[in-house]
């Protein structure tokens, strides 16, 4: 069986999330990062990707294809605009 010349990838990464978690503290921070986490997880796996790694506040992720990466990196756009914990990380 041949492997593919290509494996779609996603990284995402909050901006400005270290500032804002800062100013949370630590264990508001902590939920933040968890809820987000979680939300991010269930969006990645509901269009076909593998969450290969979680790196503070970002996933990188594979896809089966670039279909299922590009319409993943809209759906996790639109989680990451969701509320957190009862508050919003991505501003």
């Amino acid at each position: 069986m041949s492997q593919p010349d290509s494996v779609p990838l996603i990284f995402t990464n909050l901006g400005d999330a270290t500032e804002h978690l800062q100013h949370a503290g630590d264990e508001a921070a902590d939920r933040e990062i968890y809820a987000h986490h979680k939300m991010m997880s269930e969006a990645v796996a509901s269009c076909g990707g593998r969450e290969l790694e979680w790196i503070d506040d970002g996933i990188l992720a594979s896809y089966p294809s670039a279909a299922n990466a590009v319409y993943s990196a809209v759906l996790i756009q639109q989680t990451a605009q969701r509320r957190t914990s009862g508050v919003r990380v991505l501003e």
